[in-house]
């Protein structure tokens, strides 16, 4: 921050809400404001309720340019309800065509493409640099040989390559290639529960004319660290960078010859933005809820087409921050500001118990595009339910004889005129009416019942025992024998 002309300030209504301030409340949250290698560490120590970071774990699937597209593949491929309360897009809708050469055999899938658009033009992006480092234009098949043939005679590392198409008619500001970087702001709470807010942030110019034949990065790339090797930068400075607003006054005075809708930066492209980056978190919220307390701001970088269609070019885990002309200073310092209140307040009440939405008056520009602890979760249905819904279960119910308990002899006998329809019992008070009534019979029965009910018991234990000591098979006139003696109980 000092690096960047940064004020240093203690603002304590940054780092503790109203709520910290009172005489027996929690000690304040304390900020640590880390980079990626230091954020495994602090994540591994620290204490929840008492600290937030500024990093989130598993972000390497948002960040990386090799393991982004494999992010939104994999979530074509998921079931719907992970994204039941978000528009339903795929990988090719969010991303231009994009080839991942890890391999022999990826890169000769990418030539068998190239060669089927014959005159394409494809971008080249190493997967882990940044501020336009590495980028290469690829034209023609031999471009594309010649790249990795370079890496090996120069003996430089090897890289993961990813490769994209390259948006061949983008929207024009008065002749020159612009991009939107836009903020995305992710908290990790609890119960592995994330909430995401989108700040619109600001358009990126080029300093000269777009002209799609020439090969010089300043014309194709709008980041200020290439713009900034530019010869025609310091007199264009102020006009590299645009305000949303600036950004739709200026589609509107030329919506006819653009051939856009008026309003179209705020209705139309802003829409299209957070559908896409609230879908993007939906798929990667069981790696990024992980630790609660820990939050994250993300440069994302859209570019518009001349049609109106918005295409997500990549994600940066640490957006640049430094302040390179008027427009950046009005609106940078006020992303980090309100990022930082909004994390403090949510986790405050995060950590206390209490519902995290509605934030107070801290939230102002950021807008919340995806709270996942709101997605409503129905009762999964039952067996019998499920097979109604699928027509498999009718009306029919089956039917078995009924068991009559004789007080007299003891013995249940199954009459066919009496029979039992087993159904669903309506309320718990039928179901319970059974059992009671049989308890209230048994308890009903006299002592000589109960009695006579035993002798019968053991004069039918002596019967079988000596027609198994027999060895030859009783005759019938033994078995009637037998079946008078019980008959007189």
């Amino acid at each position: 921050m000092r690096r960047l002309n940064w004020p240093e300030a203690a603002d304590s209504a940054i780092l503790s809400s109203p709520q910290t301030q009172q005489p027996k409340a929690a000690p304040p949250l304390t900020l640590i404001w880390c980079n990626g290698c230091q954020a495994d560490l602090f994540i591994r120590k620290m204490r929840p309720g008492q600290h937030i970071i500024s990093r989130l774990p598993g972000t390497r699937c948002l960040t990386n340019k090799l393991l982004l597209p494999e992010t939104l593949r994999a979530q074509d491929a998921a079931p719907q309800c992970r994204c039941r309360d978000h528009p339903r897009l795929t990988a090719d809708a969010v991303l231009p065509a994009t080839f991942v050469l890890r391999t022999a055999m990826q890169r000769l899938q990418f030539l068998r493409r190239m060669s089927s658009e014959s005159g394409s033009l494809w971008i080249c992006k190493p997967a882990t640099l940044n501020r336009g480092e590495g980028i290469k234009l690829v034209r023609a098949e031999l471009d594309f040989r010649n790249l990795f043939n370079d890496e090996r005679t120069n003996g430089e590392p090897r890289r993961d390559w990813v490769i994209q198409k390259y948006i061949e008619r983008p929207l024009l500001l008065a002749g020159k290639k612009f991009d939107l970087r836009v903020y995305l702001l992710v908290l990790a709470t609890l119960n592995l529960n994330c909430l995401a807010f989108y700040h619109p942030g600001y358009a990126r110019l080029t300093c000269r004319d777009f002209d799609l034949k020439s090969d010089d990065l300043c014309l194709h790339l709008t980041n200020q660290a290439v713009q900034q090797k530019d010869s025609a930068y310091d007199a264009a400075r102020e006009e590299t960078i645009w305000s949303i607003d600036r950004l739709n006054c200026h589609i509107n005075e030329h919506c006819e010859q653009l051939g856009l809708d008026k309003d179209f930066a705020i209705s139309g492209m802003q829409v299209s933005i957070r559908q896409a980056l609230a879908h993007l978190v939906a798929a990667t919220r069981p790696k990024l809820a992980t630790a609660c307390g820990c939050f994250e701001l993300f440069g994302c970088d859209f570019l518009v087409e001349e049609s109106g269609k918005v295409w997500l070019l990549e994600l940066n885990s640490t957006p640049a921050l430094g302040l390179y002309n008027s427009t950046q200073e009005a609106i940078i310092p006020g992303v980090v500001h309100e990022a930082l209140a909004i994390a403090a307040e949510a986790f405050d009440r995060v950590f206390r118990r209490q519902p995290v939405l509605p934030l107070s008056g801290q939230q102002k520009e950021f807008q919340l595009i995806y709270d996942s602890s709101s997605r409503p979760r129905q009762p999964r249905p039952t067996l019998v339910e499920r097979q109604q819904k699928a027509g498999q279960l009718g009306s029919r119910t089956r039917s078995m004889p009924a068991l009559n308990l004789h007080a007299n002899s003891g013995i249940s006998s199954a009459k066919s005129s009496e029979n039992l329809h087993l159904s669903r019992p309506s309320t718990a008070s039928s179901s319970n009416s059974q059992p009671q009534q049989l308890q209230k019979q048994q308890t009903q029965q006299t002592l000589p019942q109960r009695q006579q009910r035993g002798a019968v018991a053991v004069r039918l234990h002596k019967a079988k025992s000596s027609l198994s000591l027999s060895q030859t098979k009783p005759s019938s006139a033994s078995q009637a024998a037998v079946v008078k003696s019980i008959g007189k109980f």
